[in-house]
């Protein structure tokens, strides 16, 4: 679960509980999509909206180890527009989406370009 300050919180019981998983190496900013990947249970995507901190710059994030470390995946994205949601194709592991504020791109090699 994302929030609009740039915390993170995941729950391993159905929601009784929830755990602050929040990395000191995000940035901070509105979390509108985690996306868990439908090929690999420990690997998540997040798109991180800073616009509001006047911050139009994309950040865009993955996990391979269930939120423990977050690499940035931005090689490619305009500089100028920040990104609102990230998503792996449920068919193609690798195949991902990155919509922004001011168009669609997509990558073919999980993320890098």
């Amino acid at each position: 679960m994302g929030s609009d300050d740039g915390l993170m919180h995941i729950t391993r019981d159905g929601g009784k509980t929830y755990k602050n998983v929040t990395s000191r190496g995000l940035k901070e900013g509105l979390i509108n999509v985690i996306d868990a990947s439908p090929c690999h249970a420990d690997t998540a995507y997040i798109a991180v909206a800073s616009y509001k901190l006047n911050d139009f710059t994309p950040h865009m994030y993955k996990t391979d180890d269930c939120d423990k470390s977050w690499r940035q995946l931005v090689k490619g994205i305009p500089g100028d527009t920040f990104v609102r949601t990230a998503q792996e194709d449920p068919k193609r592991h690798g195949l991902l989406y990155a919509g922004t504020e001011t168009g669609m791109l997509v990558s073919f090699d999980d993320g890098k370009n």
